[in-house]
């Protein structure tokens, strides 16, 4: 399988902390416009997993469970045969391709109690675990300067974005390792979502659209979680 792998405008990788001058944790809880070093690292960091997806073994023989958490194989190798223009600019998302678990206060609640040991790394994990560990280093980096950036970006509840801002910056790289079983594609079973974006990648005119099915499904995604949240109480009443 043939691609362009030119890394033209992706040589140095995501810079996960450039916006950080002059501001302390919490310092925007308000909405406001999207600071564009923000989204110039959301879109480095779409890019580089978009690399991993692509270099990723084949989904066969893998559980069901997995396999729902996998990109179809059909699509994987669709995204392989991309050029880098096409690829750039599909990465160039106001929302992270990838998901790490963020819909699930309790696995970030657990997080949020780690102690401070030492991380040393992760055998055979390569690339994986530095993308793992830039992303999370961004995430927390932006819960904590912008909160209603990092919530539609990442999907955050705001549950989990309070867990993530309360982490250290050790207890960020501590984690890493573990959080990469949760690391997987947004909406990978959708069957418009990955099509479309590919489909329409090098396409100006077409590919914004494809783009706000996400923005869409993000949507959905927080009212189907809102409306989990409120059934909790009625259930644990009846218990």
């Amino acid at each position: 399988m043939e691609r362009n792998t030119s890394r033209k405008g992706f040589e140095d990788g995501p810079e996960v902390c450039r916006d950080s001058r002059n501001e302390g944790p919490h310092s925007r809880t308000e909405a406001g416009p999207i600071r564009a070093p923000l989204l110039h690292n959301l879109y480095a960091l779409n890019r580089r997993y978009l690399d991993i997806l692509i270099a990723a073994p084949s989904a066969k023989g893998t559980t069901e469970a997995r396999r729902d958490r996998n990109l179809p194989e059909s699509v994987r190798c669709s995204l392989g045969v991309l050029h880098d223009a096409d690829l750039h600019a599909l990465a160039q998302c106001p929302y992270t391709l990838f998901d790490f678990a963020f819909h699930e206060p309790h696995l970030w609640r657990s997080q949020r109690l780690r102690g401070q040991e030492i991380f040393d790394g992760f055998e055979g994990a390569g690339s994986k675990l530095e993308f793992a560990r830039a992303a999370l280093y961004f995430v927390w980096h932006a819960a904590r300067i912008d909160v209603m950036f990092a919530r539609f970006a990442f999907g955050m509840c705001a549950e989990v974005t309070r867990a993530v801002t309360e982490l250290s910056v050790t207890n960020v790289a501590c984690i890493a390792s573990e959080s990469m079983e949760h690391l997987a594609p947004r909406w990978p079973t959708n069957p418009c979502f990955w099509p479309d974006l590919i489909r329409f990648a090098a396409v100006e005119s077409r590919l914004p659209a494809a783009k706000l099915l996400g923005c869409q499904l993000l949507a959905a995604d927080r009212v189907g979680a809102v409306a989990a949240a409120a059934k909790k109480p009625t259930a644990a009443v009846r218990q």
